[in-house]
């Protein structure tokens, strides 16, 4: 994706793209899977992984940071997730606190999944990213494709 750069004006226009993201564990802990899936105007890519021993939280995560390594370059980004924790974090500035204490939450316990939300932040400063809300399972093409995705890669047992 973003395989295209516009230019208006002589001034270079991101790519836009809307990245839609799930992840999937059976048990928790357990083997999980995540997917997500890019769209740019008519195109879309779909792209899907999983772990043997992982959590739900780690996938959702998991999904919107390879999602967003999907792009070939710097792209304006709206990524969609129906996980409260993914966009929570990201629109309520969570990091924020979590980087100034030195990765330590509100319970003064270390953050969990700190090397996902490490890799995330780092994504933040390739691309211009907005987060979105999606209800889960409540029919979007997009997200029920994402959730039968994740499920699928999760590693048999």
């Amino acid at each position: 994706m973003c395989l295209t750069e516009d230019y208006a004006l002589g001034v270079r226009v991101l790519t836009s793209v809307d990245i839609y993201t799930d992840g999937a564990c059976s048990g928790n802990p357990g083997p999980g899977g995540w997917a997500a899936i890019l769209v740019a105007g008519e195109r879309e890519r779909e792209v899907s992984g999983g772990e043997s021993h992982t959590t739900n939280q780690r996938m959702e995560i998991q999904a919107v940071v390879e999602g967003l390594r999907a792009l070939s370059r710097p792209c304006q980004v709206t990524v969609f997730s129906d996980s409260a924790y993914v966009i929570n974090c990201m629109t309520q500035k969570w990091y924020v606190k979590w980087r100034q204490s030195g990765w330590v939450n509100s319970s003064r316990q270390p953050v969990k999944n700190r090397d996902l939300w490490e890799a995330l932040l780092g994504e933040l400063d390739r691309h211009h990213i907005a987060f979105g809300k999606v209800k889960g399972h409540s029919g979007h093409i997009y997200n029920e494709r994402c959730d039968q995705l994740a499920k699928a890669a999760v590693p048999r047992i």
